[in-house]
């Protein structure tokens, strides 16, 4: 009869056992940290050996390459490039190269490892044998974070700027990244914004060209770009707070503006030309039009604000949207009144004329028509016109209660209206009257406000006009959508 372990020799064996696992551990995470680190100089060297045959082919010429996140960007005064490397590299990297074809600056980074130099002296630069010996050894996060975190600081101090849509891989669900996948976006510079949106002036997506007519977000003395729909667009829908939108375009910061647009009602988003209005009622945009500052969304003296405001507030509140406060981004509602001018010919010299009007309106002859050298803007040219909520890094006015708006009358011509000439293909048309925040003109005793006609021409009213309100919010820049729908009025792209 076989007899079997007793408890106390199991014990003594699984003790043994133990004690050689504790033995042995180190020594396997030591191969294992080796192996990463063995993998990161060879990527180090890789990089450099890369740069250095680009310095070559390029001609032999000074030259910076820098890597953040996978996207090369723009410092400056000088221009930086991305190195051709071959694989799914996930290391940061800046290397600066002299016309001697010297490495004189190189720093690298992943998750683990850090790898600095900085040429001093009368050295002549880094060799690529010298990668990982004596004086010129690799950080480890663990062991020395804050030397870590040091080159990290350093890499991102080289890059000016890193865009969000160069960010954009095919895989991205945020928002802003799912626009710009979608489609090819072209360029505006040849679309003329004195005519409508059409086949040949403009129908898809596009990107402002002249960044004079953006916000600069950034700081750094030149606007941000600006995405934005044009013409009889039908992917540009989104569902989000139990609401159908039409995306109009990306804001500065890479946040998405949407426009209210109906219900999701028997499985489709109301389609262009459709009737939405909040509330199923209208609105007048202040209740007395006797005097010139009731065409202010809030009015400048600090005595009130308009009923256009107090009304969209109250639906912001009733509509449920607050639950998703921390989806919404805090953007200016700009209700340019700059630049008054009074025309001395025409018809309408009794009036004043403010910021959009003297931008899109001929208001010289008998008629109001457009003028023939029509310029939209998306820049807000007075910060006290820029309006915010409090706390917001627009450098707006902070007199807004919620982070939400109406459409400016610059922004409806980007996106195919025209002054005083029907569109009724355009994605913006609904077939009924809406308010603009946009102030168009006034007396002492008058006040008339943009909006937009039911034949989709840009036109005016007297605030005290009962039309449509169609509220306008942004979703955040990292918003992402949730169900992968294609932005079609029955597949809309979902934010929940």
């Amino acid at each position: 009869m076989k007899r079997g372990f007793t408890l106390v020799e199991l014990l003594a064996v699984i003790a043994i056992l133990a004690i050689l696992v504790i033995i042995a551990l180190p020594n396997v995470l030591n191969l294992f940290n080796d192996a990463k680190k063995n993998s990161f100089q060879t990527e180090v060297q890789t990089i450099y050996n890369t740069a250095q045959q680009e310095f070559l082919l390029g001609g032999g010429k000074a030259v910076e390459y820098y890597r953040s996140g996978g996207n090369a960007c723009l410092a400056t005064g000088t221009t930086l490039k991305s190195l051709s490397l071959k694989g799914t590299s996930t290391v940061n990297y800046y290397i600066k190269i002299d016309a001697n074809g010297n490495i004189v600056e190189y720093h690298v980074a992943d998750d683990a490892f850090a790898f600095t130099y900085t040429k001093t002296g009368t050295e002549l630069g880094l060799k690529v044998e010298e990668i990982g010996k004596e004086g010129n050894e690799f950080i480890i996060k663990d062991e020395d974070s804050e030397q870590y975190n040091n080159v990290q600081l350093t890499l991102s101090g080289k890059c000016h700027e890193i865009f969000w849509y160069t960010s954009c891989v095919p895989s991205s669900n945020n928002l802003n990244c799912k626009i710009i996948n979608a489609e090819q976006s072209l360029s505006d510079e040849n679309i003329d914004f004195s005519q409508i949106s059409s086949a040949t002036n403009g129908n898809g997506l596009y990107y402002t060209s002249d960044l004079s007519l953006t916000e600069d977000y950034d700081g750094d003395g030149t606007g941000d770009r600006v995405y934005y729909y044009r013409g009889a667009v039908t992917n540009n829908n989104v569902r989000f707070g139990g609401y159908c939108w039409r995306i109009v375009r990306t804001n500065e910061d890479g946040s998405v503006k949407l426009r209210y647009n109906g219900e999701f009602t028997n499985g489709t988003c109301p389609t262009t030309g459709t009737d939405v209005k909040i509330n199923n009622t209208t609105y007048s945009f202040y209740g007395s039009r006797n005097n010139g500052k009731y065409n202010e969304y809030i009015w400048e003296d600090g005595t009130g604000e308009s009923l256009a405001k107090t009304t969209i507030d109250a639906w912001y509140t009733s509509s449920g949207l607050e639950r998703y406060a921390e989806k919404i981004a805090n953007v200016p509602y700009c209700a340019d009144k700059n630049n008054p001018t009074k025309p001395t010919t025409g018809s309408y010299t009794s009036y004043t004329y403010y910021g959009s009007a003297n931008r899109l309106a001929d208001y010289s002859g008998s008629s109001l028509t457009a003028k023939s050298d029509a310029q939209p803007t998306y820049k807000c040219q007075d910060n006290e016109d820029k309006h915010t909520v409090s706390g917001d890094s627009w450098d707006g006015n902070g007199k807004l209660t919620k982070p939400i708006g109406l459409l400016t009358a610059d922004e409806v011509v980007f996106a195919g209206g025209k002054i005083a000439s029907g569109n009724s293909s355009y994605y913006l048309y609904t077939s009924s009257n809406y308010w603009l925040i946009s102030p168009f003109s006034g007396t002492s005793s008058i006040a008339y406000s943009f909006r937009v006609v039911s034949t989709g021409y840009i036109g005016s009213n007297s605030v005290n006009s009962a039309l449509r309100l169609l509220p306008v919010i942004s979703l955040k820049s990292n918003v992402a959508v949730k169900a992968q729908g294609d932005g079609s009025y029955t597949n809309p792209y979902v934010v929940e």
